[in-house]
């Protein structure tokens, strides 16, 4: 997960849809687990620790596609794990130079 995060941000456009399928699908996987796991508020806060690096930078990359992946996994997934830290990463794409990145922040 954190390696496709941190290829979003540095691969060219053509490989761009490609990994943005493959964290989508991730992304389903995650959330079904954290569904039936329900895992404790500490393990949570844990692997939000691990996924804030990769999301930062993904955040703060020049490619949309990176910024959208990385505001899907926000909401998504960061929101419920450690709702603070989704709060500011999404405030900062308040100001994203893409109207429908800013708009979904």
């Amino acid at each position: 997960l954190i390696l496709q995060l941190e290829c979003i941000v540095v691969e060219d456009i053509f490989l761009q849809p490609l990994i943005s399928q493959t964290l989508a699908a991730l992304l389903t996987k995650y959330r079904i687990d954290t569904v039936l796991k329900a895992p404790q508020h500490a393990q949570r806060e844990h692997d939000a620790a691990k996924l804030l690096p990769a999301l930062l930078k993904a955040v703060c990359s020049e490619t949309v596609a990176a910024r959208e992946i990385a505001l899907t996994w926000i909401i998504d997934l960061l929101s419920h794990w450690d709702p603070p830290a989704a709060s500011h990463l999404a405030q900062f794409l308040l100001q994203d130079e893409d109207r429908n990145v800013a708009q979904r922040a």
